[in-house]
Parts: C-alpha cells; sequence; structure tokens
C-alpha cells in the first residue's frame, strides 16, 4: 500500500515542503479533480456553497484525510 501525504490549496496539490506535487498518483489526480469540482461548480448539494467548503476544510489547522475504499467500508 503507497501513502502519500499531499495538501490542497488553491487548487493545487503540496508536497510536505509546500511544492507543487506533479506526481502521477491516480487516487490523488482523482482527489484533486473532485475537490476542484466541488468549489467551482458548487457540488455540495446540502450548502449549496461548494467553494467555500472546500476553502474552509483546506484553511483548517486541523489534518483531514481522504482515504481510498470501496462501496463496502
Amino acid at each position: 500500500m503507497v501513502t502519500k501525504s499531499v495538501q490542497y490549496k488553491d487548487g493545487k496539490l503540496l508536497d510536505s515542503k509546500g511544492n507543487e506535487y506533479n506526481g502521477d498518483n491516480k487516487f490523488l489526480s482523482d482527489t484533486k479533480t473532485a475537490l476542484d469540482f466541488i468549489q467551482t461548480k458548487d457540488a455540495d448539494k446540502y450548502s449549496g456553497d461548494g467553494k467555500n467548503m472546500v476553502k474552509e476544510l483546506s484553511d483548517s489547522k486541523e489534518k483531514m484525510f481522504i482515504k481510498q475504499g470501496s462501496s463496502t467500508d
């Protein structure tokens, strides 16, 4: 199992040194695409304000983890 740790900030994935992550990890790429979609298309169906939701998560001092799983997890 490969574990990558990046930060999503201003539409970019950043590594632990603050450099833009340019790797080819499919899960990270898919996660970035989903977060981009949520904030640009206001895809948060409950609040209708995806941009602020993603900003609040990425600006938080707390660490947030997104884990790849299956529909049975």
